[in-house]
């Protein structure tokens, strides 16, 4: 394995910015593994004429000595992409050094590639080698997937617990010190007894930190403009993920989405200076389900909303917890023992037990076979259904919406990249997979969207509205109609709150 690192890393390597924390315990990885690593001609030349190539550290970045000519399929994506794009031409030029740094990946020069840089992963999404394009936080948590034993954190508990119970000399709190200055001491102590949501390693070192607050249409939001409606939100007064492996970004979403559900929050809210790398790394993360920037606080501080009523605004992360029947649900046969991993109940339990990555991520991945193959596609609703030999756990415990759907792989390889990245298999595993199978298997990306939790919907009720359970095969979805969909669901919590009929 070699991996190709975007200039991004190299520049935050040498500025030892906001970011440095997980550029560290990215290189940590790379050498315990011993992963070559190297840095493309393109971003020796920008950072030449930045002027910093001579602090580079060569040892972490030697140059990619082989560089293949330019692609079919780079060329199709100028012809197609950037000749069309309607842009500056500069901006355009800025597309370029991108693409000859895809081509390494497409030609096989290296195997992965990691950066941060958001228009890289379009353009890798575009290509269609995204499973070979990883964030920073993307291929730490591949390397503790992969890797359990020599990760450095091994667990990472979730627990609820008074703000003041935590060690304000953890590291972790520099940047709340940078944020609020000779002022930290006196806004620690006021918070004291506020109760926060910590992620506590088992070296007791906090890793992310949680606080919401509950507002209805009596507060006083003048010193946000444009005016900001008065109605009933739930506000993210603190919020910081930490880079580790396990996945704590989403993991804490969904206690946020969770918590919005309850309370019956109309709008969720969040204030942020983007004024380091985390919070970078943070905004973009939000941005993607469904917050955006409406307006601004008199001491500047950016205002982020996300819309939490049950109607549909956007894709499907953006909209999410909230969904439809766009065009075709499934019934999705699932072993108890792989159920437990795929689909925890207790996805966002506050237990020792829970701490495991895979269970902390929304975004998942389903093998299924081709035989079964018919309308499912992006949009598509997956309503996950327990077998066991107790009667009583077999039941749909679960619903995911489907957000891609692969059905072109051709070899073990590009199946196992296809999966690395949500699945809770190791490679090994996933290899296994691969060769057990007669076809080719179908690999489709899904959201988790619902949990049934103890309201689950029994083997008995299903037969009662005419689903045939005797068909419910393992990794073959079986296809409802709108109408068995809707008579499944009917009563149930998460027709309440999540699905928009």
């Amino acid at each position: 394995m070699k991996v190709l690192l975007g200039t991004d890393i190299a520049l935050a390597h040498i500025n030892k910015d906001g970011n440095i924390e997980a550029i560290v315990l990215l290189f940590w990885w790379l050498k315990i593994l011993k992963i070559p690593q190297c840095l493309h001609g393109v971003s020796y030349t920008i950072l030449y004429n930045m002027m910093v190539l001579d602090k580079l550290d060569r040892y972490h970045f030697p140059l990619l000595r082989k560089v293949a000519p330019k692609s079919l399929r780079i060329r199709e994506i100028e012809e197609t992409y950037v000749r069309n794009l309607n842009v500056k031409a500069i901006e355009k030029q800025a597309i370029q050094p991108m693409l000859a740094q895809m081509e390494s990946l497409i030609v096989g020069d290296v195997d992965f590639f990691i950066t941060n840089e958001l228009e890289i992963h379009n353009l890798a999404r575009l290509l269609q080698i995204d499973e070979k394009v990883y964030t920073v936080e993307n291929f730490i948590e591949k390397c503790s997937i992969e890797n359990r034993k020599l990760d450095p954190v091994k667990s990472c508990m979730v627990k609820l617990c008074p703000f003041g119970d935590l060690n304000i000399e953890d590291s972790f709190f520099d940047s709340f010190k940078l944020d609020y200055g000779p002022y930290f001491d006196k806004w620690f102590q006021l918070k004291n007894s506020d109760i926060v949501y910590a992620a506590i390693d088992e070296k007791e070192k906090v890793k992310a930190l949680l606080k919401l607050k509950q507002e209805d249409e009596h507060e006083d939001y003048s010193d946000i403009h444009p005016y900001f409606p008065p109605k009933k939100r739930l506000k993210i007064s603190s919020l910081k993920v930490g880079v580790t492996g396990f996945k704590l970004g989403e993991r804490f979403l969904k206690i946020i989405f969770d918590e919005a559900l309850r309370c019956q929050a109309e709008e969720i809210y969040a204030t942020i200076y983007i004024n380091r790398h985390d919070k970078e790394r943070l905004m973009q993360m939000m941005t993607a389900w469904g917050f955006g920037i409406v307006g601004k606080k008199t001491d500047g501080e950016l205002v982020i909303t996300k819309p939490f009523k049950k109607k549909l605004y956007g894709d499907l992360r953006k909209n999410y917890p909230f969904h439809e029947f766009s065009n075709s649900a499934f019934i999705v046969p699932i072993h108890q023992k792989y159920a437990e991993a795929l689909l925890p109940s207790t996805v966002v339990c506050l237990s020792e037990q829970d701490y495991e990555p895979y269970k902390n991520n929304l975004r998942k991945v389903l093998i299924i076979k081709r035989a079964c193959m018919s309308s499912m596609k992006h949009g598509s609703l997956l309503l996950f259904y327990q077998k066991s030999h107790i009667l009583s756990k077999q039941a749909v415990i679960a619903v995911g919406v489907v957000e891609h759907v692969y059905n072109d792989i051709q070899s073990e390889k590009e199946f196992v990249l296809r999966c690395r990245k949500r699945s809770f298999f190791d490679d090994v595993r996933l290899q296994e997979c691969w060769n057990m199978m007669s076809e080719k298997p179908i690999v489709v990306e899904f959201l988790y969207s619902y949990s049934f939790g103890n309201d689950t919907i029994p083997k008995k009720q299903l037969e009662m509205l005419g689903i045939n359970t005797s068909l419910l095969r393992n990794q073959q979805p079986y296809e409802i109609s709108k109408e068995n969909y809707t008579n499944i669901i009917k009563g149930t919590q998460y027709e309440k709150d999540i699905f928009v009929g």
